[in-house]
């Protein structure tokens, strides 16, 4: 269990969590490379390169550009209890109760202008 890696997607979770609804079309998609980079973790920046945390939101965020993709894409991606959407090995790497998820097709991938 990678307990850096489990606190990472709980700090996800804590940023949108009055607006997570797991049945949401409306994914907003968090690098979380990146955010350890932030939190200046950067052996797990290294193991988590390339990965996301999908978070499917109960209202689209504000001013973002939305773009329409197959939900297909994502039939590798598992369900955290916390209403977070990661790929499999992600959630396997965290230590972290999962199901299966079946996204919903199309689904709106939402990013904020630069």
């Amino acid at each position: 269990m990678d307990t850096k890696l489990a606190d990472l997607l709980d700090s996800v979770r804590f940023f949108y969590e009055d607006n997570i609804n797991p049945s949401s079309r409306f994914y907003c998609v968090v690098q979380l490379d990146k955010m350890a980079e932030l939190a200046d973790e950067m052996g797990l920046a290294r193991r988590v390169a390339g990965k996301g945390a999908i978070v499917p939101l109960a209202t689209p965020l504000e001013h973002a550009i939305s773009v329409e993709v197959d939900g297909k894409g994502l039939a590798s991606y598992v369900l955290l209890d916390s209403g977070i959407v990661v790929e499999k090995s992600v959630a396997e790497m965290a230590g972290l109760p999962y199901a299966p998820y079946t996204p919903p097709d199309p689904v709106m991938i939402l990013q904020m202008p630069p």
